[in-house]
């Protein structure tokens, strides 16, 4: 039995196959309806232009009998062109003050995907509410939304980055806290936290808003199955709040 796999190859001109047979041969090959030539393992091809072909090996062993395998196979130099391009995380929001990273990867003709962060045209459509670095570093400026864009070779991505106020991060995890009220799987005495990604600037009017949304979580806590509400945050630049609550033991 004859054997042929890809050896050395991609997109090149002169392709390399290796021969194998489950006994001593002697190998023979050509391309489509060339003459058999002697060859040994690896076999390289003639330069070829780009097209298809087939390669058939004829395996002569010592008792004078022959096996034949065919093999078809694709020659294409052109380079692959890039086709589309992924920007991530996908539609982020993102507290005012705080950054975020993008990512671009291109995904070619060839089917190959690459990373090309750092070699793309980056974008924001508002920078009064979000500005973009040539590395893919989003700044966070005012509340609202820009798109994102990542361009190359006359080929564009984007993404929407959302950036949240203070109301905004409050009212996400108010809504978090009432759905989890809803939903809660909690057994007796198990605790589960929420965290929000808060970015205080530390002034007066946003820490006495946190204050009293966690005197309403508290309130509603009271009320419904949770027998504990712990707050732990940093009221200043960049506070984490986390809310751990309990089920009634």
């Amino acid at each position: 039995m004859v054997i042929i796999t890809s050896g050395v190859g991609g997109n090149t001109s002169t392709p390399s196959f290796i021969l194998s047979a489950n006994e001593p041969v002697v190998f023979e090959c050509r391309v489509d309806d060339g003459e058999f030539v002697p060859s040994l393992t690896p076999f390289t091809t003639p330069s070829l232009p780009d097209g298809d072909y087939v390669l058939e090996v004829r395996a002569t062993d010592a008792a004078g009998n022959v096996g034949t395998a065919t093999h078809q196979f694709t020659i294409d130099t052109a380079p692959a062109t890039l086709t589309s391009i992924d920007v991530t995380p996908i539609n982020p929001d993102v507290a005012i003050g705080l950054t975020q990273q993008f990512s671009a990867a291109g995904l070619f003709s060839d089917g190959s995907s690459q990373d090309l962060t750092s070699s793309v045209t980056w974008a924001s459509s508002h920078p009064a509410i979000a500005t973009i670095s040539s590395t893919g570093l989003a700044g966070t400026l005012a509340a609202g939304t820009s798109l994102i864009s990542a361009s190359r070779d006359g080929v564009l991505g984007t993404t929407s980055l959302t950036v949240l106020s203070v109301d905004d991060q409050l009212a996400i995890l108010r809504a978090r806290v009432i759905a989890f009220r809803s939903e809660c799987v909690l057994t007796r005495g198990q605790a589960h936290s929420l965290l929000a990604r808060l970015n205080l600037k530390g002034n007066d009017r946003d820490v006495h808003k946190v204050e009293a949304f966690l005197k309403k979580v508290h309130s509603q806590a009271r009320a419904g199955i949770f027998t504990q509400v712990q707050a732990d945050s940093l009221l200043g630049p960049g506070s984490i709040l986390l809310l751990t609550v309990q089920r009634r033991s």
